[in-house]
């Protein structure tokens, strides 16, 4: 069987346009030597004969920046083009989709920790959004995790909120839990992660907003955090769960968590931030 080809106009001095996008400065957690990746999409488009549109705003954008690169690429793009190319290097998640009822889909991180789905941005250039591109090449690159690893973001300061103070909560060792303060030296939460008897978030409790989560002790102590993004708590949650329940698998049904065929009432209220 003959593979169709598709032949590019030889003698153009553009033979289409490129978008590069390289974020790297994360205050969390920076992706240092990615820059390089930035040199080494710039050379793929330079050898494609492909001009970059967004040449001078193609590093560590945030959210606005990054919607505003492609919105503007779809107007040009729509024009006279013979291909399309966009490549980025970020950091990356798998979250539900809003705009696809919920649907899990990979998610692209800007530097203020914000995401754009993969399914959203792709779309943008489909044939009803930018038919004169209809037909032609359209290449899509995405150097981004597809899941964050919750425990390395833990290790790093969150900004928090607790008692009316602002500071930090961090993990050390998976197991000490730290919180540290403008008022007073870093104080050890808990010595062991048995020393948590649940973890509540506004998935599972109603008087909760969506930047909170409480983490209720054996002891009865409960402290409610609030971050600065409904992420942070994602990120902590499941973490937490992880650490409560190491290595099993877990579902929320109800009011109850499901471990493995057990339905243990009350051992934790969250889900894995997969179902979320």
């Amino acid at each position: 069987m003959e593979i169709p080809k598709y032949s590019l106009p030889e003698g153009q001095e553009s033979r289409g346009f490129a978008v590069l996008i390289c974020n790297e400065t994360f205050s969390k957690k920076p992706r240092p030597g990615a820059s390089q990746d930035l040199e080494y999409m710039k050379q793929i488009a330079r050898q494609l004969g492909l001009d970059q549109l967004n040449s001078e705003n193609d590093k560590d954008l945030n959210k606005d920046d990054m919607n505003k690169v492609i919105d503007d690429a779809v107007e040009k793009a729509n024009t006279t083009c013979y291909m399309f190319l966009f490549m980025i290097s970020t950091h990356g998640d798998e979250r539900a989709n809003p705009r696809k009822s919920g649907q899990i889909d990979h998610a692209l991180m800007s530097i203020d920790e914000e995401f754009i789905f993969v399914s959203d941005l792709v779309e943008k250039f489909n044939d009803k959004n930018c038919p004169l591109l209809a037909g032609k090449p359209k290449l899509f690159f995405f150097q981004a995790c597809r899941v964050i690893d919750h425990f390395q973001y833990m290790e790093h300061h969150s900004e928090m909120h607790i008692d009316g103070m602002s500071g930090q909560l961090k993990l050390s060792d998976k197991k000490h839990i730290y919180w540290t303060s403008n008022h007073n030296d870093h104080e050890k939460f808990s010595e062991k992660n048995a020393n948590i008897d649940r973890v509540e978030s506004s998935k599972t409790k109603g008087t909760l907003n969506a930047k909170e989560f409480e983490i209720i002790w054996l002891n009865g102590t409960t402290h409610c955090f609030t971050a600065e993004t409904g992420s942070e708590v994602n990120y902590w949650v499941v973490g937490l769960t992880e650490l409560i329940l190491p290595g099993k698998t877990y579902k929320k049904e109800g009011k109850y968590l499901k471990v493995s065929e057990e339905v243990n009432a009350g051992t934790l209220s969250i889900c894995k931030q997969v179902l979320h």
